[in-house]
């Protein structure tokens, strides 16, 4: 059984702060925060608390393992209990209620919208993210190609953003996106 992968929802929790989460492969996506929290910048509270207080200051925990035959569904589900049970969007690291397919709650983007004030973008950091949103994507997986992020997105929601701009190499559905080589999609 050591080399079968566990299948369930996590936790990780720093001075009272939890972060819920679910995974098809629990010991790699401790790896995985552990990585972006090493060699990202990106700015979400979880990570940024990493940084400040040290890896030695969480706690990662399974909370409920699965069996693997477990749906996609099903998981949601717990994922969403947890984070409820654990009040981890209010007084935690979760920005989204859980499931794959939920979206930050009003509350959560208005909490997000305030860490971000006082931190503008200059109009060249603007320029360039525009710029580099244009680019075209191509699905590694597929094999499709989009003109854009913003194209990419709309079809597979943010996983195409995280792996490009926020360093998140896995996703939860075994997705990959890379920049289109070519300049041009004539």
């Amino acid at each position: 059984m050591s080399d079968e992968k566990k299948v369930g929802i996590y936790r990780i929790v720093c001075k009272g702060k939890n972060y819920i989460g679910q995974s098809r492969d629990i010991e790699r996506r401790f790896a995985d925060h552990k990585s972006v929290y090493k060699h990202s910048r990106m700015q979400s509270p979880l990570y940024s608390d990493m940084r400040k207080y040290g890896l030695k200051a969480f706690n990662f925990e399974i909370l409920l393992e699965c069996d693997s035959s477990v749906t996609n569904d099903k998981l949601d589900e717990y994922e969403a209990r947890y984070i409820r049970a654990y009040d981890s969007i209010k007084k935690g690291y979760n920005r989204r209620p859980g499931g794959s397919t939920s979206s930050p709650t009003l509350e959560q983007r208005m909490k997000t919208s305030r860490t971000m004030m006082g931190h503008p973008c200059s109009e060249e950091t603007k320029r360039k993210i525009g710029k580099g949103n244009e680019r075209a994507v191509i699905c590694i997986t597929t094999g499709e190609v989009f003109p854009s992020v913003k194209e990419a997105m709309a079809v597979y929601g943010n996983e195409p953003h995280n792996q490009l701009f926020c360093g998140i190499k896995s996703s939860r559905s075994g997705l990959r996106f890379e920049r289109y080589k070519e300049k041009s999609m004539s």
